[in-house]
């Protein structure tokens, strides 16, 4: 015998009425809270690694790699807190290929943002978590 088998499967067991399922809040910005959709994989001109490691205590190798000449030259390597505030900036000269960038972290711990920008151009973000 099921554990199931008494169950009033056509029946409603209980007196709870009908919700609507809309009522979420939909003004809500979720990209607040780095909700992120799923995109098929695409190769970007530069592009950043997740950090290592991920969470840390204050050190963290930043891994990107260009694909693209047009990213190639003089670009900036900017970390913000979650407030927007850019907590460390650095200038780089990218080339074709793997890079890095050794990151010590001096201040608070919390999530931080970092992306790279030359020209206009901003390449994806990625977060790294400080402990």
């Amino acid at each position: 015998m099921s554990a199931f088998s008494q169950d009033e499967r056509g029946t409603a067991q209980s007196s709870t009425p009908n919700g609507n399922p809309d009522n979420l809040p939909y003004s809500y910005n979720c990209m607040q809270v780095s909700l992120q959709e799923h995109r098929p994989f695409e190769r970007a001109g530069l592009e950043l690694m997740p950090p290592r490691p991920n969470p840390n205590h204050g050190y963290s190798e930043l891994v990107f790699w260009v694909r693209d000449a047009a990213w190639t030259g003089p670009a900036t390597f900017k970390i913000w807190d979650y407030q927007g505030r850019t907590v460390h900036q650095e200038r780089l000269d990218l080339r074709l290929g793997a890079g890095s960038i050794k990151y010590q972290h001096q201040g608070e711990p919390g999530i931080f943002f970092y992306a790279i920008e030359q020209e206009g151009r901003v390449s994806k973000v990625e977060r790294v978590l400080v402990y």
